[in-house]
């Protein structure tokens, strides 16, 4: 419980307005008294200077000792020059000269005489009466021009203590409520600060386990914890396609080593026919001497070594297309003129043939490739269904975009349908529909026409196929449109 988050912030919150609510409260019982003795001690002070200001101006000093007297309860008893009592705050009267009667002071300036003084200065003196409470009083005497007065200016400490103890209630009070409010809006701010807090820690360990399938709610705000939760998504997002992508290099990395051990198996094979025929026609032209035709050895042999320079020319041309295709020159293309114009080069040949063929073009389409690279897909989808269609067979060339920004080339050919199984293979080096080696009319062509398209296919970051049909096969080709 003590380890989550939340609990964890409202316990510092909690314990910071503890502390300061504590701290105030020290210091609200130990500072405030003197705090107000200091406060009281000074209001006398400056009443005193106030009222020496206006010595001899009967009607402002009265007015200066009323207003103190209201706003703060502070208490004066004015004597003349002779010691007689002539203003008490409790009287409110002031008469000088020949007075008819006196003002009655709870106080004996003669007997104090001692304490008065021209720059007086505020002291605690405790009274004989009322109870004997000590009281912050100054002695001072004003003069002016004709007048001299002792005055006595006083504060009763018990009103000041009295003031302080209902102060230090009312703080002790809003404390106490400043405490709850404090730990109900802890609890609220934590929750909400926790719950992004909480999700982010859920998915990053999900993600520690390869599980990407939660995200982190993320909102608007533009503070640090929005900015984390798009980061957090963001890095799971590059994380997952980044395993996508080693999980798909490691797939063809086993697809091209499988690929290469079949690779020298299939040209290990093609060559070993030819190199058998050389070998055994030269052996019997060594040993049959002048008894045989010797022409006729020489037609074959000559023969069976152009079918071995074709085929490694055919490899050759194999390795130039795939390292070049690493460094290809990609530009924005009319594609729909290419395929119209190449399909009516190959239109004739296809003819030729004694093939019906039919082309079908979609206007407008652009993409972005490499022209020789793409014409080299047409060509071989073109070639291979012209090896694989009958007399006055059917051939259907057609161009049209797709679903979303794609487009499509697909070539039909009429003819024999290919075994489910053996679908994915004909995309690989030498790879050839036919389960024997004969070497016939028929299959003349090496077999690297197909594992050429898929090379190009992905380097145009494009997609390709084959499905067979009811009387045919389609191969096609897609890719982005621009």
């Amino acid at each position: 419980m003590f380890r989550s988050i939340k609990t964890k912030f409202m316990m510092i919150v909690f314990g910071i307005l503890a502390s300061v609510i504590v701290l105030q409260l020290a210091c609200n019982y130990v500072l405030v008294e003197p705090y107000y003795t200091w406060k009281r001690s000074y209001l006398i002070e400056r009443a005193y200077e106030e009222l020496q200001k206006e010595t001899g101006n009967r009607e402002k000093m009265v007015e200066i000792m009323n207003d103190y007297e209201d706003a703060y309860n502070i208490q004066f008893m004015l004597a003349n020059k002779r010691m007689v009592c002539i203003y008490n705050s409790r009287q409110q009267n002031f008469r000088n000269g020949r007075n008819y009667y006196r003002v009655r002071a709870n106080f004996s300036f003669r007997r104090n005489f001692s304490r008065f003084s021209r720059k007086p200065e505020t002291v605690i003196v405790s009274n004989d009466g009322e109870k004997n409470q000590a009281k912050i009083s100054l002695f001072g005497i004003l003069q002016s021009k004709n007048q001299t007065y002792y005055v006595v200016i006083r504060s009763n400490i018990k009103s000041i203590k009295e003031n302080m103890n209902e102060t230090s209630q009312l703080v002790t009070v809003f404390s106490g409520v400043a405490l709850v409010l404090g730990v109900i809006l802890a609890y609220i701010f934590g929750k909400k600060v926790s719950e992004p807090i909480i999700e982010m820690n859920e998915v990053t360990c999900h993600v520690a386990k390869m599980d990407f399938s939660k995200t982190v709610t993320e909102t608007k705000k533009q503070d640090e914890l929005g900015s984390l939760a798009r980061n957090i998504n963001e890095m799971a997002r590059q994380i997952e396609k980044n395993l996508i992508q080693l999980q798909e290099e490691n797939l063809y990395r086993e697809k091209i080593e499988t690929a290469r051990k079949e690779f020298i198996s299939n040209v290990s094979h093609e060559l070993k026919t030819p190199l058998a025929i050389l070998s055994g026609y030269a052996e019997m032209l060594q040993v049959a001497g002048d008894t045989i035709d010797k022409s006729y050895y020489y037609e074959v042999i000559l023969d069976e070594a152009k079918k071995m320079t074709d085929l490694v020319n055919e490899l050759l041309r194999s390795v130039r297309i795939e390292e070049e295709l690493y460094h290809v020159e990609m530009k924005k293309l009319d594609y729909s003129m290419l395929v119209k114009q190449q399909g009516e080069k190959m239109k004739k040949i296809l003819e030729q043939k004694k093939l019906k063929v039919t082309i079908k073009v979609e206007d407008g389409i652009f993409v972005y490739g490499n022209e020789e690279y793409l014409m080299m897909i047409l060509n071989n989808y073109l070639s291979n269904a012209m090896s694989h269609t009958k007399e006055n067979g059917e051939v259907r060339l057609l161009l049209e975009r797709v679903s979303g920004e794609k487009v499509k080339l697909s070539v039909y050919n009429e003819g024999e349908n290919i075994p489910e199984e053996k679908i994915e293979k004909i995309w690989d080096s030498f790879y050839q529909v036919e389960e024997s080696h004969t070497r016939t009319e028929e299959r003349k062509r090496v077999g690297l026409g197909l594992y050429i398209v898929s090379s190009i296919a992905r380097v145009h970051q494009g997609t390709y196929g084959v499905r067979n049909c009811e009387d045919g096969v389609e191969f096609y080709f897609c890719m982005e449109t621009v």
